[in-house]
């Protein structure tokens, strides 16, 4: 029920893509399992995915409230690394041995960090703009030598509190954290769907104003005429009238008021 923990998950992979040793091979909710997976790829991998997912909802709202999640990054490597010297040309190379192996999912722990945490890309600051706040950081590890392949994995479980889920009926703030995600998936062939999808979950069916407040609130039509959210016409469709006209009662001329101009 959260398009939050795929908002999640969409900027984690495309914050790590390119930034780790694992380079481009950022996967998004593998199920194989790891030992599989090394078979097919030696090189160094990431896979992204959520798992624990709880929220305290404030009242009857269910888009809002202390949001917590579990997101869960898995590294693996079954191969020596070479690895460029920061700042330099010189190549190092990490062997494909069990020291070395834990020496490059070590590394990696740390490129991930750096990637969500200091990077300045759009897919960084997305990622800092949906996690409000970090609670916790668990790491464990996994390793194998069977069947002739000798790997290490670990997995990164990063505790979060996120944002709320959008509310129903109507476009994304421009500008805003759903706003942007949109627009950087467009510009992603492979993810152009994605952010029609999205884009689309979040504004239709499109509501009138009164109704997204209730939906918001949690409440049902009755209650929000009685908090004065509604509309006074059980037939109106609840758009908000564009300004009102006064006409004294002793024939002088009205006066119209624009209430676009009354809330400035």
């Amino acid at each position: 029920m959260s398009l939050v923990n795929l908002a999640l998950r969409l900027v984690t992979i495309h914050a790590l893509r390119g930034a780790t040793y694992a380079d481009e091979r950022v996967y998004d909710s593998q199920i194989d399992a790891i030992d599989e997976r090394i078979t097919k790829e030696k090189a160094p991998v990431i896979v992204v995915y959520i798992d624990d997912d709880s929220c305290r909802p404030i009242g009857m709202d269910l888009l809002d409230g202390e949001r917590n999640v579990s997101l869960v990054i898995e590294v693996s490597v079954a191969s020596r690394v070479e690895a460029t010297e920061p700042g330099g040309a010189e190549q190092i190379v990490i062997p494909h041995t069990d020291p070395g192996l834990e020496a490059a999912i070590n590394i990696m722990g740390r490129q991930i960090t750096r990637a969500l945490a200091a990077a300045d890309t759009e897919w960084a600051q997305l990622w800092r703009s949906f996690v409000m706040r970090v609670n916790s950081i668990n790491s464990i590890r996994g390793a194998s030598a069977e069947k002739g392949v000798r790997w290490a994995a670990r997995q990164i479980i990063i505790g979060c509190e996120t944002m709320s889920e959008p509310e129903f009926g109507a476009p994304a703030a421009p500008g805003g954290p759903w706003a942007r995600l949109i627009s950087a998936l467009a510009a992603i062939p492979d993810r152009e769907p994605m952010s029609r999808l999205i884009a689309a979950e979040i504004a239709t069916p499109p509501l009138p104003d009164w109704r997204r407040a209730a939906a918001s609130l949690g409440v049902n039509r009755d209650t929000a005429a009685a908090i004065g959210i509604a509309p006074i016409d059980d037939a109106a469709d609840g758009i908000a009238a564009a300004e009102i006209v006064i006409e004294p009662d002793d024939g002088a001329q009205g006066v119209t008021v624009s209430l676009d101009e009354a809330t400035q």
